[in-house]
């Protein structure tokens, strides 16, 4: 059992309390639902054998402050925390997880700043709106985000209209049509 270390770091409009166990690799846990990052701490404890483990309460969220509690809270709002905290921990790309709205937060932030995730694991990401695919034109991001600088390797090659899907009831789509018809939507 790895000893855990407990800390607050200042970001724009909040401090995030954050806590770091283990040695190795910096592994972010990037925590869905009520932002909580407590909901990690068994599998945390168990991976800190062999990773630095990094998990935190988003803005808001359990230990975690706002200077205006009732300030507006965004994806890319969360993802420059997350950002932020990278950058205090570590100059090397970090691996990423995400579980459903920390999904959303992790492909936020390998896109927008790539060099710092070596790998995400988008664990059930959340329909951000009606799509959960990514929009097209200048500057949008292809499938693979390697292309622009990251050491990972983000797949948005099946992305879904999930209102489509339920419409569709029980007739059966292969990840070829529903790709296509994420991009006639997108």
């Amino acid at each position: 059992m790895s000893l855990t270390k407990q800390d607050t770091l200042r970001v724009p409009g909040a401090h995030l309390a954050y806590e770091v166990r283990g040695e190795g690799p910096l592994l972010l846990m990037i925590a869905g639902g009520g932002g909580e990052g407590g909901g990690f701490t068994g599998i945390a404890d168990h991976l800190a054998e062999q990773y630095t483990v990094v998990t935190y309460d988003r803005r808001g969220a359990g230990r975690s402050t706002l200077d205006d509690p009732q300030a507006d809270m965004s994806v890319q709002m969360h993802s420059n925390d997350a950002h932020t905290l990278l950058a205090a921990l570590t100059t090397e790309p970090a691996l990423v997880f995400g579980s459903s709205a920390g999904a959303l937060i992790g492909l936020d932030l390998v896109v927008r700043y790539p060099q710092q995730v070596r790998l995400l694991v988008a664990h059930e990401p959340a329909a951000p709106g009606d799509l959960a695919c990514f929009r097209s034109g200048p500057g949008a991001p292809s499938g693979d985000l390697s292309a622009r600088g990251s050491t990972g390797r983000v797949q948005a090659d099946h992305c879904r209209d999930w209102r489509d899907l339920r419409a569709a009831g029980s007739r059966r789509r292969t990840p070829a049509d529903q790709h296509a018809e994420c991009r006639r939507q997108c």
